[in-house]
């Protein structure tokens, strides 16, 4: 008996039922936004198998990403669960719990005593910005990156001979690529590890940058042959676009100093005082004396130097720096792999402060830890509130952001709150007149509310912007509905023309 509870109090052990006990909920939230058309819609995932060399020739998924690690996951996960969720949720719950036992046994070799690298797991695997990284499934990309660097951290320091050692290595790097670009971050968070930890790094340490140097020449000849899905400069121009560059970053660190404003959209803009010959000669300065801060900070604090340059390297793909970005200017789920370093800082100084205050600190530590697993739970039963809920709250903490008013819209159309579905429609087109799906939610609105000339102006506006086959179908509804029985065979007649089973209103 003495044997079994033994077994349950150990680290690995405990992660994993904090992770079920603060995050078992998203097991019942069901297939809902990117994963309507990352899975529900998708040919590569649904479809007959296209061969292998469909995958990695071009991108499959719905929005042009390069992602065929992500798309072969999650075809095996339709074969084997269809479309129920709770398959996608466990699989998910089950690699953030990987990810928080390599995170302690990683901070294990950086803090000295095993309770603080515990304690620094424990904030990692229950920081609340999880919850959206959990709650969707085509989000396992940066699980499965975060899973591939962790692993090779932790292959670094193990005792394995150094061929198999390194071929590892190089085999999770491809590995992580595949999922995402973000798995770049593997080598360099390699090299942060080897100077900010204090013990001696293996035997032919370069041997294993040599192989990620190769690894990444090929990957990048391969990708730049693909198309990618690159947005416009913010602003229209590079002094707003790095404005909004330095904003996310921002925005970013004061989460994981306290994550308080975390929601599935976000109205961020650049600040304009960024903007402009000024902001970016602050910016400049602003830098600078990072760099020197930082430089003393790895001579006095190492544990510390290292987990603030983890936070800066593993946020750097998601500041678009190169264009990424449409909607929203930053985003929960790119917390994730940096919030490992928010960890090792809170810990660490934890670590630092508890010979002054022994019996204070570990209570201080306990009440942050609570703070964050309520907040975990309370944003994951937001999740598994029910669409109108969840999308209702999402456009109250984003209120200027068109697609979070897009998606309470089309959740109240489906429901049937027509009025309310109007007004967030509407509302959405008045913040992104281009977002196609909003026109085609409100036509249907209007059709299904007996107003078919209204529904045939939003239509006309909608085929002004897109002429598509999906645009000529509405229009000829809308035209049948109103009476114009010839404008509707025409309409009808183009559509058909550009694809013989377009997609009409709901």
């Amino acid at each position: 008996m003495s044997r079994f509870f033994s077994v349950w109090r150990r680290p690995p052990v405990l992660l994993g039922l904090a992770v079920l006990a603060f995050y078992g909920i998203l097991a019942w939230v069901p297939v809902f936004y990117d994963d309507i058309y990352y899975i529900g819609q998708s040919p590569a995932v649904r479809g007959p198998w296209p061969g292998w060399a469909a995958f990695f020739a071009r991108p499959l998924d719905a929005f042009g990403n390069y992602e065929p690690g992500n798309l072969l996951l999650h075809r095996l996960l339709y074969a084997c669960a269809g479309d129920r969720p709770l398959a996608y949720r466990l699989s998910s719950l089950l690699l953030h719990w990987l990810n928080a036992v390599l995170a302690w046994s990683l901070l294990r070799r950086v803090l000295r005593e095993p309770r603080w690298a515990f304690w620094g797991a424990l904030l990692f695997a229950l920081f609340p910005a999880h919850v959206e990284t959990l709650a969707i499934s085509s989000s396992k990309k940066h699980l499965c990156v975060s899973l591939a660097c962790l692993a090779a951290l932790r292959l670094r320091v193990s005792g394995l001979h150094r061929a198999w050692r390194d071929g590892l290595c190089w085999l999770l790097f491809a590995f992580g690529l595949t999922f995402k670009e973000s798995g770049v971050l593997l080598p360099v968070l390699t090299l942060l590890w080897d100077r900010g930890t204090s013990a001696a790094p293996p035997r032919g340490r370069w041997a294993v940058f040599a192989g990620y140097a190769g690894i990444f020449a090929a990957y990048a000849w391969w990708r730049l042959r693909l198309p990618g899905p690159l947005k416009p400069l913010l602003g229209g121009d590079w002094l707003t676009h790095v404005a909004g560059s330095a904003t996310a970053l921002g925005w970013y660190l004061s989460q994981l100093a306290w994550p308080g404003g975390l929601c599935f959209e976000h109205s961020l803009r650049p600040l304009a005082l960024l903007a402009g010959p000024a902001g970016a000669a602050g910016l400049a300065l602003g830098a600078a004396a990072a760099v020197l801060g930082l430089a003393r900070l790895r001579r006095r604090e190492p544990a510390l130097w290292l987990g603030t340059v983890w936070i800066l390297a593993c946020l750097v793909p998601f500041l678009n720096l190169v264009p990424f970005v449409n909607e929203s200017l930053v985003a929960d789920r790119y917390l994730y792999l940096a919030s490992l370093g928010a960890a090792l800082v809170y810990a660490r100084l934890g670590e630092r402060g508890a010979s002054r205050a022994a019996r204070l600190l570990p209570a201080a530590a306990a009440v942050l830890a609570a703070a964050w697993a309520a907040a975990a739970v309370r944003r994951a039963a937001l999740f598994a509130s029910g669409p109108v809920e969840f999308w209702a709250e999402t456009a109250r903490c984003a209120p200027g952001n068109a697609r979070a008013r897009y998606f309470f819209g089309d959740a109240c159309f489906r429901r049937g709150l027509y009025p309310e579905a109007e007004t967030q429609l509407r509302r959405a087109l008045e913040l992104n007149p281009r977002q196609l799906p909003s026109y085609d939610d409100l036509v249907g609105l209007l059709l299904q509310t007996q107003r078919p000339r209204e529904a045939t102006v939003v239509a006309e506006a909608r085929l002004a912007l897109a002429p598509d086959a999906t645009a000529w179908h509405n229009l000829g509804v809308c035209r049948l509905r109103a009476g114009r029985e010839a404008g509707a065979r025409e309409a009808f007649r183009e559509a058909a023309r550009l694809d013989p089973g377009p997609a009409g209103p709901r």
